[in-house]
């Protein structure tokens, strides 16, 4: 499990790089980027069947049982659609400096800058692999030989609080020769910590760590 960690920290690290560029190029705002590639007409109606058509028409293609694994990530409230409060979430980056900048503007109203707009497909893109990618890492997670993820996690809950503390994650990581530079951890941290707690439930951690399609 540790490996498997440090190999998302990885990924995760890595587009939040890419991030953090996009959020000082001074044209760029999460309104004005979400209405230039899934809001074109201002009616908020991005279902599953109109993300596929856009991530086609940008050059990235699924197959359906992998839209619908993307679309089932990228849609957090679950309510059926890709909107702006989901789409801020996958470009707003967990750099906390660089996100400060970039909720801090609130204008221009449109991307006019060609390098943003190609920085910004490379955001949207990197997001899709990341997802099919960590999908990948819990499969093979799952196929460990012996390996059961609650156990293991409530092995780490000692206590049995049903929580497992930011300090004892990192500790587990360091343990296991799996060190992660602190900015990255805190990265890691964000994805599975919703509220910024500096905790992780161990119900939170399984169903991030559950594959959502079958091996």
């Amino acid at each position: 499990m540790v490996i498997a960690l440090r190999e998302i920290a990885d990924l995760d690290n890595q587009i939040d790089s890419v991030r953090q560029i996009l959020a000082y190029h001074s044209d760029f705002t999460v309104a004005a980027a979400y209405k230039l590639i899934f809001d074109k007409t201002g009616t908020d109606d991005c279902d599953m069947a109109k993300f596929s058509e856009i991530l086609n028409k940008r050059g990235i293609t699924l197959d359906r049982s992998e839209t619908s694994l993307v679309f089932e990530q990228f849609d957090r409230d679950k309510d059926g659609k890709f909107g702006q409060k989901d789409f801020e979430y996958l470009v707003m980056p967990r750099d906390p400096s660089s996100a400060e900048v970039l909720e801090g503007r609130r204008k221009p109203d449109h991307i006019y800058k060609t390098d943003t707009q190609n920085l910004l497909s490379r955001v949207i893109q990197m997001a899709v692999g990341l997802a099919l990618a960590v999908e990948s890492i819990k499969q093979k997670l799952q196929q460990r030989p012996g390996f059961k993820l609650e156990a293991t996690l409530n092995s780490i809950d000692a206590a049995g609080r049903g929580f497992i503390m930011e300090e004892t994650l990192k500790a587990l990581l360091e343990k296991n020769a799996a060190n992660i530079p602190d900015k990255d951890f805190l990265i890691l941290l964000k994805r599975y910590d919703v509220n910024n707690e500096g905790k992780v439930f161990v119900s939170k951690l399984v169903e991030e760590l559950t594959p959502k399609r079958l091996c």
